[in-house]
């Protein structure tokens, strides 16, 4: 049976090697079991899902053993994140609490607010969220207007973020704010601040019904007049752009990941029905059509895997490969729509039945050229390395 083969995998100890199957095992069964109902019907993961994956050791694993991490690696990341989309859960946004939001405590944090946060995150007592998106604020982060000003001890914070992913289960949110209202500031007027909802009032959530990905919980966030205390802030005042800026490469490496793999399961899904399918008397894989779009398609999703794969392993090295990341991530995003419609094509009438796996898959593929940057942002990246000389 044809498989795509990861670079990856082969590389893993046995102490990795023992991780995936643990988690495999979780996943077949707490999450498989409960993800139509999900999807369907709660249209967002169960908060207590969090909580288990916590108590299994499943969160935060690279977090430092005296805040009760275990102080693994990155390859343990890609492990658990890619055990879920591989097997198309990937929209239970696990990772992105472990991998996307968590690492800002480590990165810009205080020691205070590691010590106070970082327990509960790693359990899952406490699940995560960034909010950076608002209204008129996506692509061009510079023009976010969510205020925080100073009174006392406290910032006050007003604003609305929206397409927040974990936005009605998250407890916390490492949140972009406005702290200096000069506008010719722009992007050195932001800063970073954690804000637990669980400790201030004023926070209020709207659930948003998205075309696709029904089991991500996705948000919009009003803040009116929350009291943050001045020591949630991270990093530095002022310097919220860049410290975002710093994470996207691994949100971009991570985006791929879960795109390569629904282009791999889109393909998989399709050969499948091919080979079961009768038409005229014979197997729909017997068709020379069916053979070459599908033989098309995979030498593209071969060369992604390859692409994925290696930029996965540079990133653990510490490279700095955020040129080829946006490379991949336009690529691969812009890719797994093409997979995704191939294979329903080749499911024919059933392929646009919600009782099939393509149907939904069709529906999720579609977000990939939009989050974590869109194509276009993607493309911009791209051409002013090819045009512009840096600054000396």
């Amino acid at each position: 049976m044809f498989t795509f083969k990861s670079n990856i995998q082969p590389l893993l100890t046995e102490d990795q090697l023992a991780l995936q199957k643990a988690f495999s095992d979780f996943v077949e069964k707490e999450i498989a079991p409960n993800f139509s109902k999900w999807y369907f019907e709660d249209r967002k993961v169960d908060k207590e899902v969090f909580k288990k994956m916590g108590d299994a050791g499943f969160l935060v694993t690279w977090a430092d053993p005296k805040y009760g991490g275990l102080g693994k690696g990155w390859i343990e990341s890609w492990i658990l994140a890619n055990e879920l989309t591989r097997r198309g859960m990937g929209t239970v946004m696990t990772w992105f609490h472990s991998d996307l939001v968590a690492p800002y405590f480590k990165n810009f944090g205080s020691e205070a607010l590691n010590e106070k946060f970082m327990p509960d995150l790693i359990k899952g007592n406490k699940v995560l969220a960034i909010a950076l998106t608002e209204p008129n604020a996506g692509s061009d982060v510079g023009a976010s207007v969510a205020s925080a000003v100073k009174d006392g001890s406290d910032y006050i914070v007003n604003g609305t973020k929206v397409f927040i992913t974990n936005g009605s289960n998250a407890d916390i949110f490492v949140t972009l704010v406005r702290t200096d209202p000069n506008p010719d500031l722009k992007h050195k007027g932001l800063s970073l601040l954690v804000i637990d909802s669980t400790e201030s009032e004023g926070i209020t959530r709207k659930k948003l019904n998205q075309m696709g990905n029904h089991i991500q919980d996705t948000a919009e966030i009003f803040f009116d007049n929350v009291r943050v205390p001045q020591e949630n802030l991270l990093g530095v005042e002022g310097k919220g752009f860049g410290y975002v800026m710093k994470g996207l490469q691994q949100e971009r490496i991570l985006a791929a990941v879960g795109a390569q793999a629904q282009c791999e399961r889109a393909i998989l899904e399709a050969v499948n029905w091919a080979k079961q399918r009768i038409v005229f008397g014979k197997p729909l894989s017997t068709y020379q059509n069916t053979e070459f779009r599908l033989a098309d398609v995979t030498s593209k999703v071969i060369a992604g895997r390859n692409l994925v794969d290696n930029l996965v392993l540079a990133h653990g090295r510490g490279e700095d490969v955020s040129l080829e990341v946006a490379a991949a991530k336009l690529y691969v995003c812009e890719l797994v729509k093409e997979c995704v419609d191939v294979a329903l094509q080749i499911h024919g009438g059933s392929g646009y039945m919600m009782d099939y796996p393509i149907a939904r898959m069709y529906q999720d593929a579609r977000v990939a050229s939009i989050s974590a940057g869109t194509a276009e942002i993607m493309k911009l990246i791209i051409s002013r390395e090819l045009f512009y000389e840096p600054k000396q």
